[in-house]
């Protein structure tokens, strides 16, 4: 009986170095396999570390540096007040209450102004961020240039409404040099914000167009913006994606990770804890990588081929994601996409869809009326090769872009706004 005990507890014994034997050369094996994924994505350019994704932001030398300028740039002294409103006012409803109001706010943030006079003249802009902070690196500066940029076109607006119209194209060129600077981190916000910028800096031609349709200085003007509109590198604001969704699901796995995203430990769900006894976190980890790294390499395809690559790459990774339910919440919720993202995949050509729109606007203008009809067979849906859509009612333009997938979202140009039509409806916007 105690030889078969010891028997037993040897064969336990054996039983234990093999498996503890097994699981380190499993775990050796993932973490090899898990290091090829990175090293086939940094090779490809796509950066797997805070370090490499700093390395491909451009610094700028002191003296042609716009962002220390922006940086001084602070909240609106009158906070109360709804530049965008104003602005329609101006543009659409002059009056000498609305003058007045212009007048006041312009000496009232004429500090702003003249900071935003001061950094449109540089030629480069680098905010030298510290990226060694991950995902908690701030980027206070957009919003307080996007309130600048609004004052610069509500001085813009005023001279356009007293006949300055050479004047009233500077300050629209001004936030469009603001536009391109904020363009230079090449990242996914920065991209959205440029865009955002040059769009409003080009839609107040249109507006000013609009309002004057035989003045050519606007219909110029207007032409050169959507000529020279932004285009967009998808690799370039992408770059981040993979270091950013393995940070957040790491981060997603102890206390204090999940307090650095915002998240209160009695709303962690049962199945964090339990999850990992079940699946293979390093084995996710390789898919995660893989996957994402496909996911970037899909983005230099053709539009035809592009989603559905993606669409693919998102499938195989949707069951490695389940290996951590708190984390790719999370970075789902952050990145503010579906799982496929389709207007994310297709952002450049949502791009040249307004840039066309915009084209397509100043076919209309050269008369003393703008006209209610406009052949723009030559100016074709990037999504379809269909022809854009010319519509006017009487008081509005509306250039409507044809797209095939219901997920992209390809919102007509209107000229005015539905926002600066109805202020009442669509307040702050």
């Amino acid at each position: 009986m105690k030889r078969i005990w010891i028997f037993g507890l040897a064969c336990l014994g054996v039983a234990i170095i093999v498996g503890v034997l097994w699981m380190q050369r499993a775990s050796s094996s993932d973490r090899a396999d898990l290091e090829r994924e990175l090293a086939i994505a940094s090779k490809e350019g796509l950066p797997v570390t805070w370090q490499e994704y700093a390395s491909t932001i451009k610094p700028a030398k002191p003296t042609e540096n716009a962002a220390p300028i922006y940086r001084k740039i602070g909240p609106l002294v009158n906070s109360k007040i709804d530049l965008s409103t104003v602005l329609a006012d101006v543009n659409l409803r002059p009056s000498a209450s609305t003058r007045k109001v212009v007048e006041s706010t312009l000496r009232t943030e004429h500090r702003t102004v003249d900071l935003i006079d001061q950094a449109a003249a540089k030629p480069r802009c680098w905010f030298d961020r510290d990226w060694s902070k991950g995902l908690a690196v701030l980027m206070p500066e957009y919003a307080r240039i996007k309130g600048g940029i609004r004052l610069v076109l509500l001085r813009g607006a005023m001279k356009a409404s007293e006949g300055e119209d050479v004047a009233a194209v500077q300050d629209a060129r001004e936030v469009i040099a603001v536009a391109r600077h904020v363009g230079e981190e090449d990242t996914a916000i920065a991209a959205l914000v440029q865009l955002s910028i040059y769009a409003l800096a080009t839609h107040q031609l249109a507006i000013w167009a609009y309002e004057h349709p035989s003045n050519p200085v606007y219909r110029k003007a207007l032409i050169e913006c959507a000529t020279t509109w932004p285009k967009t590198d998808l690799h370039r604001i992408h770059r981040s994606d993979m270091i950013e969704i393995r940070e957040v699901l790491r981060l997603s796995t102890t206390k204090e990770g999940r307090r650095e995203l915002g998240l209160h430990e009695e709303d962690v769900p049962f199945t964090e804890r339990f999850i990992p006894i079940v699946v293979s976190r390093p084995k996710a980890d390789i898919v995660i990588a893989r996957e994402m790294r496909r996911i970037w390499e899909a983005y230099g395809e053709a539009p035809s081929e592009r989603i559905r690559k993606a669409d693919e790459s998102w499938q195989r990774m949707l069951p490695a994601l389940a290996a951590y339910p708190v984390g790719a919440d999370i970075y789902l919720k952050l990145s503010d996409q579906d799982e496929t993202g389709h207007s994310s995949a297709m952002f450049d050509l949502l791009q040249e869809s307004r840039r066309l729109s915009y084209l397509a606007f100043a076919r209309a203008l050269g008369g003393q009326r703008i006209p209610k009809a406009v052949k723009l067979d030559d100016l074709k849906s990037p999504f379809t090769s269909h022809p854009l859509e010319y519509a006017f009612d009487g008081r509005q333009v509306t250039i409507t872009v044809d797209c095939h997938d219901p997920k992209i979202d390809v919102r007509p140009l209107k000229v005015p706004s539905d926002s600066e039509l109805h202020p009442n409806r669509f307040p702050g916007r």
